[in-house]
């Protein structure tokens, strides 16, 4: 089930300048976990942790809410109150709670975001939560600085019944597709084109947008497209990056389960032959 598919849930990320109340929850994450209250085996309430020291200052902003739930996330969290709380990845509520696996993304991204601009990128001043939107604010020079969120590509180069895979230098990284973040002054589909040229030395055309997801773990906006190949099919491995590549047929290509990224929803699309195109 990909990341954005939660069912008959809702997720409203709407900023408000809302106050916290004890029903309220709390979505502490750290690292790539969400932290849970052990003894409800669930999301803290603002009531069940108000009293923290962690929770008594400016750094618990609103968020967004879930099915009209408000949730608050704390910026800094003590090392008792992590060891005393149950750590899930965030990744593994999909099939159980889809809704806490967005919500656990989403909440990385903006605690990545606003640990990251403390302090004004212009004059150095000291920033604050804007009152009126999701913003922080320099209280000496008054710049405002929005959410960061980076623009990154996935293209299936595909030739006939083949399909192009590769796979980088991370530890136990499975066969993926051509991906990369655009760059200044690029289009998506520029980006495309470039990585694809980058990473395999292939070129490519009839780049096609085909679907895109938010994706909180590394900042981005993911955006996924569809491309036949060019020419020659001769790879050429960027090695600095890339470990293995090489084209699947149908048949030969890595199943993938239940993914919740677009990367192995593409790759299962093409795998089962269920694409329009």
């Amino acid at each position: 089930m990909l990341l954005q598919c939660i069912g008959n849930h809702t997720f409203n990320n709407e900023y408000q300048p809302a106050v916290p109340c004890d029903q309220d929850y709390v979505i502490a994450v750290n690292g790539p976990d969400l932290l849970l209250n052990p003894e409800t085996d669930d999301l803290y309430t603002y009531g069940d942790l108000k009293d923290q020291d962690f929770m008594k200052n400016d750094l618990v902003p609103y968020v967004f809410s879930v099915d009209e739930k408000k949730m608050f996330l704390p910026l800094s969290l003590s090392e008792s109150f992590i060891k005393d709380s149950k750590a899930v990845n965030v990744r593994s509520f999909g099939k159980t709670r889809p809704e806490l696996q967005l919500a656990g993304a989403t909440a990385m991204h903006l605690k990545t975001w606003y640990t990251g601009h403390r302090f004004c990128g212009c004059c150095g001043g000291k920033n604050e939560h804007s009152a009126t939107e999701r913003a922080m604010k320099c209280t000496s020079c008054g710049h405002l600085t929005f959410p960061v969120i980076c623009p990154a590509i996935i293209v299936a180069v595909t030739d006939g019944d083949r399909i192009l895979l590769t796979k980088s230098h991370r530890p136990n990284a499975p066969f993926a597709l051509i991906a990369g973040f655009t760059e200044i002054g690029e289009t998506l589909e520029q980006t495309c084109a470039r990585e694809a040229m980058e990473e395999v030395g292939v070129k490519i055309k009839n780049i096609r947008p085909f679907i895109n997801q938010p994706w909180g773990f590394s900042s981005s906006l993911m955006l996924g497209f569809f491309a036949e190949l060019d020419g020659s099919d001769e790879i050429h491995k960027q090695e600095s990056e890339i470990k293995d590549a090489g084209w699947f047929t149908r048949d030969t290509m890595p199943v993938t389960d239940s993914p919740i990224d677009i990367t192995h929803h593409m790759m299962e699309l093409w795998r089962q032959n269920k694409l329009d195109f």
